[in-house]
C-alpha cells in the first residue's frame, strides 16, 4: 500500500499538463479584431476616402506586427507555465521524500523489536520484544502522521495547481488585451490621419476562474 501510494503521488506531479486551446482561442479573437481594423481600412481606401492610400502606407507594416506580437507573447505564457510546472513537481516530490522519511523512520521503530528476537533467545528478551511492539503499536496507532501527510500533500498540489493555472490565465487575458490595444490603437491612429473618427472595440474575452492545467 505505501508503494502504491507514493506512486499515485509521483505519477500526478509527472502528468500535469497544460490546455493548449485556450491559446487558439486568444490568436483567433486577435486575427478576427484585426480583420475587421483591416477591412475598414480596405473600404476607406476603396470610397478615396482623404489621405487614405498615404496612411496605409504609414501604418501598414504595423499592421502585421500584432499576430506577430500576441504570438510571442502566447508562447511564453505555455513556455513559462510550462517551466512553472516543472518546478512544482520537483518541489513536490521533495515533499514526497519527507513523507517517505518519516514512513521509514516509524517503520523502524517496529523493525528494532522484531529484530530483539532470535531463534536463541531468552523469554526475558522475548518479553521485551512485546513490549517494544505494544509500545510501537500504541505510539504509531494515535499519530497517524503518514495519512495526515498524504491528505496535507493532496491539498498543497491541488492549491499550486490552481495557482499556476490563475497565473495562466491572466497572461492569456492580458495577451489578448496588448493585441486588442494595438488594433484599437492602429484604427485610431489611422482614422485620425485620414480625419475620420474610428469605432473602438470594447473587450469581452474573461477566463477568470477556469483552471487550464490538468492531470493527465
Amino acid at each position: 500500500n505505501l508503494t502504491t501510494n507514493f506512486d499515485v503521488l509521483q505519477n500526478q506531479v509527472k502528468t500535469l499538463r497544460v490546455s493548449e486551446s485556450l491559446p487558439y482561442v486568444v490568436m483567433n479573437m486577435t486575427e478576427a479584431a484585426l480583420n475587421a481594423a483591416i477591412r475598414d481600412v480596405s473600404l476607406m481606401m476603396t470610397q478615396r476616402i482623404n489621405k487614405s492610400d498615404s496612411c496605409f502606407s504609414q501604418f501598414n507594416y504595423q499592421f502585421d506586427t500584432v499576430p506577430r506580437t500576441v504570438y510571442g507573447l502566447l508562447y511564453s505564457c505555455l513556455s513559462t507555465t510550462g517551466s512553472d510546472l516543472s518546478q512544482m513537481a520537483t518541489a513536490m516530490n521533495y515533499v514526497a521524500g519527507l513523507i517517505k522519511t518519516d514512513v521509514i523512520n516509524e517503520l523502524s521503530s517496529v523493525e528494532s523489536c522484531v529484530n530483539m528476537i532470535s531463534t536463541y533467545s531468552t523469554n526475558m528478551t522475548k518479553y521485551q520484544a512485546a513490549t517494544c511492539l505494544n509500545e510501537a503499536r500504541n505510539f504509531l496507532a494515535g499519530r497517524q502522521v503518514y495519512q495526515q501527510q498524504l491528505a496535507n500533500y493532496q491539498r498543497l498540489l491541488e492549491n499550486e495547481v490552481k495557482y499556476s493555472a490563475g497565473r495562466y490565465d491572466f497572461c492569456l487575458v492580458s495577451s489578448l488585451r496588448q493585441g486588442q490595444t494595438m488594433v484599437n490603437y492602429l484604427k485610431g491612429a489611422f482614422g485620425e490621419c485620414v480625419g475620420v473618427a474610428p469605432t473602438v472595440t470594447p473587450f469581452k474575452f474573461k477566463i477568470g476562474g477556469q483552471v487550464t492545467i490538468r492531470f493527465g
